[in-house]
């Protein structure tokens, strides 16, 4: 259960912003000019924004043919070209652009593109390839849902097949796969612990850390889904829980959680960061015998922030903050209502949680 991303969680398409302060060479005496197509890439980024992928495809091309070094330039070609129906081009310059990149969090976003152009040419295999080595390199939830759309017997591990009851020692083996059993470690999650849930911790061949809501009872645990992670800017934490009995005798669990996620561009010395909160929705029937459900996810809270560096000279400028709140009702028969009660539409829907605005009615989905 990922706590919905900044970053992230993250979106999409590689988010690198990009500056163009080349100075076009000069002829043999002429002073240099700056370099022109300062403005047609911002046009580019801004058609991109809007969905116009023809325009934004021919404004980055412009800009490759300019820089044809530049990374974060190939990638967002390669994306806009994709968008456009342009397969060929796609892989060409997304390509391209990995052959430049070793960070693995940029990495990590080129490949799920890579992973997208391949599974649009019905390169199932792949595509599959492309997601599995994105998700090693950074965790996330809409990478790892595209892996379980194309191969679903893949889960054999990970929460969805961790669901059924089982002792404490078979917990990290579910998660992980024997290989990567231990270290694991399970806490009760002390805003809940009346209703027997737990977090589990496993730690990742990499360094990072990702959590698991887990629920226990007297025929073992069962893992109910991922959490959050921490890994570099990507952080995760609990801020309260709630548990109440519906209408028609189910128990609803209630838990708020915030996900932060970062990046900074040294190139043009701004850092940025998003931060959602959510309330993660599950649902159980006392005496059935079967582990929770958890069956909606539900935005809180979304905070975007752009931070310019300081250059230890300069005082930096304030930071630009966009943010969005809503409010949450959950009814007595389970009916959830959203309502958005500060900032913009567009916010919401750069995260994908699109459909929470003023949504209405959404019932709670009973357990089967």
């Amino acid at each position: 259960m990922s706590v919905v991303p900044v970053v992230p969680v993250v979106p999409v398409m590689p988010v690198i912003p990009v500056t163009d302060s080349t100075l076009t060479k000069p002829a043999s005496g002429e002073e240099p000019k700056p370099a022109q197509g300062a403005d047609d890439l911002a046009a580019a980024h801004a058609a991109a924004k809007r969905g116009d992928w023809a325009a934004a495809r021919a404004g980055f091309a412009a800009a490759v043919e300019r820089t044809p070094e530049d990374a974060a330039l190939l990638a967002e070609l390669g994306w806009a070209e994709f968008n456009a129906g342009d397969l060929t081009g796609a892989r060409s310059h997304t390509d391209a652009a990995l052959a430049k990149v070793s960070e693995p969090r940029r990495r990590a976003a080129m490949l799920y593109n890579l992973g997208r152009i391949a599974e649009a040419g019905g390169d199932v295999a792949a595509a599959a390839t492309a997601y599995k080595e994105s998700l090693t390199l950074r965790p996330n939830k809409i990478v790892q849902a595209r892996l379980g759309k194309l191969q679903p017997a893949d889960a054999a591990t990970g929460p969805d097949a961790c669901h059924a009851w089982r002792p404490k020692a078979a917990l990290c083996g579910c998660i992980n796969g024997p290989e990567l059993s231990d270290p694991c470690k399970l806490a009760p999650l002390k805003e809940l612990a009346d209703a027997d849930l737990h977090t589990l911790t496993v730690e990742d061949e990499l360094g990072g850390k990702q959590y698991y809501l887990v629920e226990g009872s007297d025929r073992g645990y069962s893992v109910l889904e991922m959490a959050g992670w921490d890994y570099g800017f990507y952080a995760f934490r609990y801020l309260r829980g709630e548990r109440r009995t519906l209408s028609d005798g189910r128990e609803l669990l209630r838990i708020d959680g915030e996900q932060t996620e970062g990046e900074q561009d040294n190139r043009a010395d701004i850092a940025y960061s998003m931060a959602t909160q959510s309330a993660h929705l599950c649902v159980r029937t006392p005496g059935s015998g079967e582990p929770a459900k958890c069956v909606l996810e539900v935005p809180l809270q979304i905070e975007g922030r752009q931070q310019a560096l300081g250059d230890g000279v300069t005082k930096a400028p304030p930071p630009k903050i966009e943010r969005a709140r809503f409010e949450l009702t959950i009814a007595a028969d389970g009916r959830v209502s959203t309502k958005l009660v500060e900032g913009t539409a567009a916010l919401v829907e750069s995260q994908n949680l699109g459909r929470w605005l003023d949504a209405q009615g959404v019932v709670l989905a009973p357990l089967p």
